[in-house]
């Protein structure tokens, strides 16, 4: 009898409404970076095969081939950073009043997602990462959302800020705080 019940509790969660974060896309556009800033972008990354370069330091989308000095790619649900981007030093962290979870590796960031096995989704784990641009400036990065509304995959939409050169590893590490608006 409880597992009839646990099997019906089962199916009805999974038929019950999807409630997840949606974004749409051209609400949140790159813009050129300001220090201390916390910008917000939108993606449109529903092409299984296209990957999306972005340039943090200057608030543009790169277009391949032409994708030298990207600092974050995007694909569908990864996010990819080049080698080697690895923060280091003691100046503080590079968004105001926030300390970050993780310090970004390159290749893909590490699991941004939990999936939710009974809706099928993925949602933000809450992680916020650091990692340094190509022209050297720490960026505190935090996915908040993959999906445009319906909800649809494919809209990728994280918050991100520009700070000093060398993020300290020691307290970004410290304090998984999320951004602030």
């Amino acid at each position: 009898m409880v597992f009839v019940a646990f099997l019906v509790l089962l199916l009805a969660q999974s038929l019950a409404p999807k409630r997840i974060e949606t974004f749409v896309l051209g609400d949140h556009a790159l813009r050129p970076p300001v220090q201390g800033r916390t910008d917000t972008v939108t993606l449109d990354v529903r092409a299984a095969a296209l990957w999306h370069y972005l340039d943090l330091d200057r608030g543009v989308l790169l277009t391949p081939p032409d994708t030298q000095g990207w600092d974050v790619a995007a694909r569908r649900f990864q996010l990819r950073i080049p080698t080697p981007r690895l923060p280091s030093g003691d100046e503080g962290s590079p968004a105001i009043g926030h300390r970050p979870s993780a310090i970004a590796r390159p290749g893909d960031l590490p699991r941004w997602y939990r999936y939710d096995f009974l809706a099928h989704l993925l949602r933000p784990a809450g992680q916020a990462y650091v990692l340094r641009t190509d022209l050297g400036a720490g960026v505190t990065l935090e996915v908040l959302g993959y999906y445009c509304p319906g909800p649809t995959a494919g809209c990728l939409t994280f918050r991100y800020a520009l700070g000093p050169t060398e993020p300290d590893q020691g307290a970004l590490l410290r304090d998984s705080a999320r951004l602030q608006p």
